[in-house]
């Protein structure tokens, strides 16, 4: 079965565990970012399990002790994918490397969704309660929308614990297509992870390609 289509099939953590324990990532010869899961033909994107775990909350999945049990499993999975997927860039050949860099942005936005996700998302899985601030509804038809966590905007302090119950609000954009620049509403300024240092660079970096595309 393809693994896509498996992973579409999956509405509870427990399902999604078992995929992420079979996963491992992979950087291709020509610099593409990829998972590949052990019993399933294709491969994901290398976001794609934060993706779900985002969808399966949005979804308003009851959130009890077993909930939050598997939700943590999955989430050392994550980490352990992210673990393995750096090792493999810092050993990949010098072509492959280059490629890669190009691809994610000169690195400057690379695992943007897996950087939220760890600082924001598994976090959620210690508290109790989760409370909706609206009610904006996961809708399946139109696909995936991103879980903003309301609780760390409001009151941002590096290390500070997750309250209980915290609050999240269901997105209608992914963190990927979130970019320096894109007006968006204020309490999303924290989705963009890159510092300011490194935007004022990949400004540069971008009028460059645009002079010379012009000559």
């Amino acid at each position: 079965m393809q693994i896509q289509s498996a992973l579409n099939n999956v509405q509870a953590f427990d399902a999604l565990l078992t995929v992420a324990e079979n996963s491992t990532p992979h950087i291709s010869f020509w610099g593409k970012r990829y998972i590949s899961v052990e019993g399933h033909e294709g491969y994901l994107k290398i976001e794609s399990l934060v993706e779900k775990v985002e969808e399966i909350i949005a979804r308003r999945t009851p959130w009890n002790e077993r909930t939050r049990q598997a939700g943590r499993l999955v989430s050392r999975e994550i980490e352990r994918i992210d673990a393995q997927y750096n090792n493999l860039k810092m050993n990949c050949n010098w072509f492959s490397w280059v490629l890669l860099f190009i691809r994610s942005g000169f690195f400057l936005g690379e695992n943007r969704e897996v950087n939220y996700f760890k600082d924001e998302i598994k976090h959620l899985f210690d508290v109790t309660t989760l409370q909706f601030v609206d009610d904006v509804q996961y809708n399946p038809e139109r696909g995936f929308k991103h879980l903003l966590v309301c609780e760390r905007i409001e009151h941002f302090i590096p290390g500070w614990r997750m309250p209980d119950p915290a609050r999240v609000r269901v997105f209608d954009r992914r963190i990927a297509e979130i970019r320096p620049g894109m007006a968006v509403p204020i309490d999303l300024i924290i989705l963009d992870t890159l510092s300011a240092a490194k935007r004022s660079l990949l400004q540069k970096v971008e009028s460059v390609f645009r002079f010379f595309s012009r000559a």
